[in-house]
């Protein structure tokens, strides 16, 4: 089927009516003008949705994981407990977006605007081995592994300071693999860090 802003909008209806899940996983909803439409609970994943003008929409609850949203105009949209995993965000535009505990566990984000985005908590896996969530607070974004207090982002930061210049800090060993694997994350949340959080990511390529 060949997608259009008017099928789209008849078909979650439709789904609305009947109480089902809206099933479009894998299709092509690419380079359409999709503003203002409920996407809520939708099963996206792996869908491409590239290019596509998403302003306004809802994908709360939705299944985005693997999805294309590459170089999409995402501007105040809603993620609200949206599966984002692995999911292609690059040079998309997501200004005022909402992300409150969305899962955003591997998504690609090179060149990705969150400008204003509220990104109130954030969900993370790490290597199957322990979920974070990440939360901000006046002091810093605090970081929760599997519901325990791990520590703040600024901490973990100031580790890795220590790391790369070769002051290591009794005790982190825990904490600095931890902030190996958050890398490619933590460059959202600290800009001023950038210099020595690619020299980390860096190092740890060449360990792998």
């Amino acid at each position: 089927m060949t997608w259009t802003r008017e099928k789209i909008k008849e078909y979650l209806t439709l789904c609305n009516t009947k109480v089902a899940q809206p099933d479009l996983r894998g299709e092509d909803l690419s380079d359409l003008y999709l503003t203002g439409i409920n996407f809520f609970g939708a099963n996206l994943r792996g869908a491409n949705l590239s290019r596509s003008i998403l302003n306004e929409c809802s994908f709360i609850n939705c299944d985005l994981s693997g999805a294309d949203l590459s170089k999409v105009n995402a501007i105040s949209a809603h993620f609200t407990h949206a599966n984002l995993d692995h999911a292609d965000l690059t040079w998309a535009n997501f200004k005022g977006a909402d992300f409150y505990l969305a899962n955003l566990t591997w998504a690609f984000l090179d060149k990705t605007s969150l400008e204003l985005a509220k990104l109130n908590a954030l969900k993370i896996a790490i290597q199957d081995r322990f979920k974070l969530v990440m939360y901000p607070t006046l002091d810093g974004w605090m970081i929760y592994a599997d519901g325990e207090l791990a520590t703040t982002l600024e901490i973990l930061l100031e580790i890795a300071k220590g790391e790369m210049e070769n002051r290591p800090i009794p005790g982190r060993e825990a904490q600095m693999e931890e902030l190996l694997a958050l890398a490619p994350y933590l460059e959202l949340f600290s800009k001023k860090y950038h210099h020595f959080l690619t020299a980390i990511q860096e190092a740890w390529s060449k360990n792998d």
